[in-house]
């Protein structure tokens, strides 16, 4: 029997602890083994389980999945009426794509008490705009992850506003030096940088399409990143940069400049950025390059330039895609969401779940969630940075899904 007919079979009859062992075995003498259909169903599967789980102790996100009526523009819920469901099925049916309700309540032993994620350094490789947001992606979570769980955390201090090429070099600083900010969001001061040997990847937004060009630039690093995580990542990139690349590409604008034509633009798509912090770094701003990057045709054109090679380096990369409905996302977005659901309902609010999968044959889907693009990474922004509009409360579990994909890398044996 073909070892993802194995695979499946054991899934099939729930016998999880020999699967996972077996599995585990199989990735450290082969991690192509990952390309499987067999073994991406189970990853998915197993992910999703560990998630659940993990979920089922974030009391903010329990609430968010009751049964209730939500005070417009508030956090709070009016109760309602009798809910029988286990909070596993709550969870699953608030927090993740109708495709895997169902699965919800299915039994697997928890994962390993391993330490081995601990031998390598979690490295997040942020989206656009990053810094100019009201919070920085995955603020209160990551302390968590370092103070409870002790992982090492850095963020790549990638620039916000430039092109994908351009990042790579921030990227590269994280892990050849570890320079960037700690899990409190603070830059790790000169002296206390530590090359942080092997390291797994989470990029947002476009720190995935960052990530993925600096493994296409610098494949000889490839053997120290042990797995990307995709998260809602630009892969494809975005038909709301088509639009906004064709108001942007003729502008005659020096790179460093970030003049008001360009904060006008950005406060009409996002009118809760602080253009105030438009500070730092101000002779690398990029702004046509960055927003080029993210159109659909130059991101198609880099993977055809370079997806095989990647695909090449048996690195594993698992998509965690979103997509949300116009009543769930802040009212400022409901133009945005409306405009990608012309192209296809099935989207986050700035990428659709297709956009934002990698598709080649070390790519494993891992959940569709049911979020909005913010909602996955952002904690809630304070009430004064709101505008008045709802869905701004961001009630997804990010926690739980961090320590999932902790866990997850943990029992694959991807880190040791």
């Amino acid at each position: 029997m073909a070892f993802g007919s194995e695979i499946a079979e054991l899934a099939k009859r729930g016998e999880f602890e020999r699967l996972i062992s077996e599995l585990g075995a199989a990735i450290a003498a082969d991690r192509r083994v990952l390309a499987e259909p067999e073994v991406k169903a189970w990853c998915g599967r197993r992910w999703r389980n560990i998630f659940l789980s993990q979920a089922a102790s974030d009391e903010r996100a329990l609430e968010a999945a009751r049964k209730g009526l939500r005070i417009p523009g508030t956090d709070l819920k009016l109760p309602g009426g009798g809910d029988d469901r286990s909070d596993r099925v709550r969870l699953a049916e608030r927090f993740l794509h109708p495709d895997f309700h169902a699965e919800a309540e299915v039994e697997m032993p928890p994962p390993p008490a391993d330490g081995s994620v601990r031998n390598a350094t979690f490295v997040v490789c942020p989206g656009l705009l990053g810094s100019m947001l009201p919070l920085r992606a995955f603020q209160y979570s990551l302390p968590v992850l370092a103070e409870q769980d002790g992982l090492r955390i850095i963020c790549a201090d990638a620039h916000p506003m430039r092109g994908c090429e351009a990042n790579v070099a921030d990227l590269v600083a994280t892990i050849e030096q570890g320079a960037g900010l700690g899990p409190d969001c603070r830059p790790i001061a000169a002296d206390d940088c530590a090359p942080p040997g092997d390291v797994f990847l989470i990029g947002y937004s476009k720190g995935t399409a960052d990530a993925l060009t600096m493994l296409a630039l610098r494949p000889d690093l490839a053997p120290r990143v042990k797995a990307l995580f995709c998260w809602g990542g630009a892969v494809g990139g975005s038909f709301l940069a088509d639009d906004m690349y064709e108001r942007v590409k003729d502008w005659s604008m020096p790179q460093g400049a970030a003049g008001d034509l360009f904060k006008g633009l950005i406060k009409t798509v996002f009118p809760i950025v602080n253009l105030d912090g438009i500070s730092e770094r101000l002779d690398e701003y990029d702004i046509p390059a960055a927003v080029r990057d993210l159109t659909t045709p130059e991101r198609a054109a880099f993977l055809a330039d370079h997806a095989a090679a990647i695909d090449a380096l048996d690195l594993p990369i698992f998509n965690l895609t979103a997509s949300t409905s116009a009543s769930e996302v802040p009212f400022f977005q409901v133009q945005g969401y409306m405009s990608i659901a012309k192209h296809d309902a099935d989207n986050d609010m700035q990428l659709t779940r297709e956009q934002a999968r990698m598709a080649t044959a070390m790519a494993t889907d891992l959940a569709g969630l049911h979020a909005h693009h913010w909602d996955i990474s952002y904690d809630p922004f304070p009430l004064h940075t709101r505008l008045g509009s709802p869905n701004l409360d961001h009630r997804f579990p990010r926690t739980a899904a961090l320590r999932a994909i902790c866990a997850f890398t943990a029992e694959l044996g991807l880190v040791g």
